[in-house]
């Protein structure tokens, strides 16, 4: 038998706690965009594997069928050859062009998180407007009024982000400021702090510099024991270190979302692993 409810006794009652969708979508689609780039560096190395037994297995082919020699042999025979020295390079340089645009790719996802986190917070509690920063945003009227609700959060953001000069930060200091127009930001520990300052580093050096180290990486990422005009290689385990800060500070981004709708144990039953992470140095 059904249970039978009183609408008023139910609108009397307090609101349970919980996250709504709107303010994980961000980093729900995140965390899918994340996996997706992992999932295609696996393939992408496992296919580089067997590039180098390509020229073997011509050959092999070739020998069956008594086609050795031919000119069409020989051009296979080249084309196969220069792959596989290629993958050899790759594959005795731990995969590091692949590492390099993952590198590139996970940092360009968290930046687009944190704008994205800030303008569904714009588009769904727009109370917040009445407070500063937005307080005090200076509009223009007439690019303001024909955008639509989204256009108008993004327009306010970027604005927003301007205003506590975010686009000139480093690091984690690149996004909390702009968390804080919103009430969630907080505490990022140095385990977590450190790789995201050098994932940001070398994303700018992967992008500007065409991979090649310059003085401002050398200084600002001593640690790295680099030299200018040094090749930039990044290795597996630096790009798991990358990853795995991304997907701490993506979780720190969850645990304040979900303490701020009043979830409970949101911290005690997640902060174990960050603090795993900041015992063993990232």
């Amino acid at each position: 038998m059904n249970e039978i409810i009183n609408p008023k006794a139910a609108e009397n009652s307090p609101p349970k706690p919980g996250t709504p969708k709107w303010a994980l979508r961000a980093a729900e689609d995140f965390l899918d965009q994340i996996q997706l780039i992992n999932e295609v560096l696996d393939l992408s190395a496992r296919g580089i594997g067997v590039v180098t037994a390509m020229p073997m297995a011509i050959n092999a082919i070739a020998m069956a069928k008594g086609t050795m020699g031919s000119e069409d042999f020989e051009n296979e025979k080249n084309r196969a050859g220069k792959l596989a020295e290629l993958a050899r390079r790759e594959i005795s340089s731990d995969f590091s062009i692949l590492h390099a645009q993952a590198s590139v790719s996970i940092w360009a996802g968290l930046e687009c998180l944190v704008h994205d986190i800030v303008r569904d917070w714009v588009c769904n509690m727009p109370e917040m407007l009445s407070r500063e920063p937005w307080a005090n945003l200076k509009v223009r009227v007439g690019e303001y009024e024909p955008l639509d609700a989204e256009q108008r959060a993004a327009y306010l953001e970027e604005l927003a982000d301007q205003s506590v000069n975010g686009p000139l930060k480093q690091g984690v200091t690149r996004f909390e400021p702009l968390l804080a127009t919103v009430g969630l930001n907080g505490i990022v520990p140095d385990a977590v702090r450190k790789p995201l300052f050098e994932l940001q580093q070398v994303r700018n050096v992967l992008v500007h510099r065409r991979g090649v180290a310059d003085r401002r990486l050398c200084l600002a990422c001593p640690w790295m024991n680099l030299q200018v005009g040094q090749r930039l290689l990044i290795s597996h385990s630096a790009y798991t270190g990358y990853l795995d800060a991304v997907y701490n500070y993506t979780t720190e981004l969850i645990i304040r979302t979900g303490e701020y709708f009043g979830v409970p144990n949101m911290r005690k039953d997640s902060t174990p692993q960050l603090e795993a992470v900041e015992a063993r140095g990232g």
